[in-house]
């Protein structure tokens, strides 16, 4: 075999042109190490299993598309039955393969705002219970922040998370590069991987969202991802009144015995309403809980709350694992100064609570 040896040639910073040489001049350097020099032994026998894999295993596929085709369609459809594809697959295709990337290190973006979701895949691709169903991490993340993003009141279908994302991207005034999509993913992808596992349980962070976790409920992730957002992702006193508040809202109605059924309605409109006013702030948010009179929305007052209380039996209407939220919070009030607190990390079954007769 006699190699000619292609002549180099250095792209220059960021540039994305001629991937095809380059692609060329990667797999030449690559092979080259791999068969090395032709004098030695195994240099044959390398190179006959290198044609026989190439002749053998190797498919090209080449695809023309009209001008009415969804190349990113076609895209999972041809990926269907090898490695599932997630809407964050898309996603990140779709973005990268931005015009206006062109002139950009696209290796640096890449790094800076896409990798961890990467490299931490054991965390963005758990599948996890959300209701009935269990779906990775990262859809529910994004489908969160796309309701945080849309704007509008419809429902994000978990369904047509990529087809949202297209939509938005082409029509969010407020982001109008795809660095700065990439830059938003990464930011509120940071805060919502410290909803999961970023506040230790004895935080009031860590208690409202181990509570939250109980409750079984996420609706409320799209308001809290812009409030800790605008907050820098550092807990603070405002931050903690707005988990406080909706802490009570979501408690209170569970002791009333009052539907969960319109929380995500209830939560796009909040978001609308904050929008509108361009503020997050826990005052606003408890102003607008408050106000709420319908069945589906209201937020119990005391009277209505003492009266479920003290009459609805909570130990058998309610799951063992909200029973044993409300007992830990009663517990955890009746400690003083003068208390010993003793951690408990795995959660305790609940045997009695008080004598039946």
């Amino acid at each position: 075999m006699h190699r000619v040896q292609p002549e180099k040639k250095v792209p220059s910073e960021g540039a994305q042109d001629d991937l095809i040489a380059n692609a060329y001049l990667y797999f030449y350097d690559t092979l080259s190490t791999w068969l090395g020099p032709s004098a030695e032994p195994v240099f044959s026998e390398r190179l006959k299993a290198l044609w026989s894999t190439i002749k053998d295993d190797m498919q090209v596929v080449v695809i023309d598309l009209d001008d009415n085709d969804d190349a990113q369609v076609i895209f999972e459809t041809l990926n269907a039955l090898g490695t599932p594809l997630l809407p964050a697959d898309l996603i990140k295709n779709f973005l990268f393969q931005s015009p206006d990337l062109k002139n950009e290190n696209v290796q640096a973006i890449y790094d800076r705002y896409w990798k961890p979701f990467d490299d931490d895949a054991a965390f963005w691709r758990e599948e996890v219970r959300q209701g009935r169903l269990n779906r990775p991490r990262i859809d529910l993340f994004l489908q969160h922040y796309l309701t945080l993003r849309k704007g509008k009141g419809d429902e994000v279908q978990a369904t047509h998370l990529f087809a949202e994302f297209r939509l938005l991207a082409r029509t969010d005034a407020a982001i109008t590069t795809t660095k700065q999509h990439l830059e938003s993913i990464h930011t509120y992808g940071a805060i919502f991987q410290k909803f999961m596992s970023g506040f230790s349980r004895s935080s009031p962070e860590g208690r409202f969202f181990y509570r939250l976790n109980e409750l079984d409920t996420t609706t409320v992730f799209p308001v809290l991802l812009e409030v800790f957002k605008r907050a820098g992702g550092i807990p603070s006193d405002e931050v903690r009144s707005v988990l406080t508040d909706l802490e009570s809202f979501l408690v209170r109605r569970m002791i009333c015995g009052l539907t969960t059924k319109n929380y995500n309605t209830l939560m796009r409109s909040l978001i609308l309403h904050l929008r509108s006013e361009d503020t997050f702030s826990a005052k606003a948010v408890k102003d607008y809980l408050l106000v709420q009179d319908a069945e589906s929305t209201r937020w119990p007052k005391d009277d209505e709350f003492e009266k479920a209380w003290l009459n609805r039996p909570l130990y058998a209407v309610l799951t063992r694992a909200r029973v044993r939220i409300v007992l830990e919070a009663l517990e955890l009030e009746m400690y003083t100064g003068k208390t010993e607190k003793i951690t408990i990390d795995s959660k305790l079954t609940i045997e009695h609570v008080m004598p039946q007769e």
